[in-house]
């Protein structure tokens, strides 16, 4: 979590983007997406979206 906060925080003093956004998902963790857009987390931990 650490590294995507970081990340977003360059990305936003660099002025590529007003509005960064992330996706970060956990070791031994997947976000499956489907056809619909809908998303599902499987796996021992969490996804978050940032």
């Amino acid at each position: 979590m650490g590294r995507t906060i970081d990340f977003l925080c360059r990305i936003y003093d660099n002025g590529w983007s007003d509005r960064p956004r992330a996706i970060s998902i956990d070791q031994e963790t997947a976000l499956l997406i489907d056809a619909h857009a809908s998303g599902t987390v499987m796996g021992k931990s969490n996804a978050y979206f940032l």
